[in-house]
């Protein structure tokens, strides 16, 4: 699996999409390995939340849960990288 490959590649540095499953993973394997991470933002979903799951997103807590997810997982990156210059200050501001 990831490890494997972390281990047989040796890696100078880790890159992930986000939101993902797979970031526990890689956030996992940069501190067990004491390796910078890098995060790239791309899929929007606080607003995938807000707009297309509006039946269950009762008072907004499925955005909010959303945006808690994203914060949590790029808090623990070393770098972030975003699409466009709104979506970076989109998420400075969540």
């Amino acid at each position: 699996g990831a490890k494997r490959m972390v281990e047989t590649h040796r890696p100078t540095i880790l890159h992930s999409s986000s939101p993902s499953f797979l970031m526990a993973v890689s956030i996992a394997l940069s501190w067990l390995y004491r390796l910078p991470l890098m995060l790239s933002y791309h899929t929007h979903l606080p607003v995938y939340a807000r707009e297309y799951l509006r039946p269950i997103n009762w008072f907004g807590w499925l955005e909010r849960a959303a945006w808690a997810f994203i914060r949590w997982q790029h808090n623990q990156a070393d770098l972030t990288l975003t699409t466009s210059p709104q979506l970076a200050q989109e998420l400075r501001e969540n």
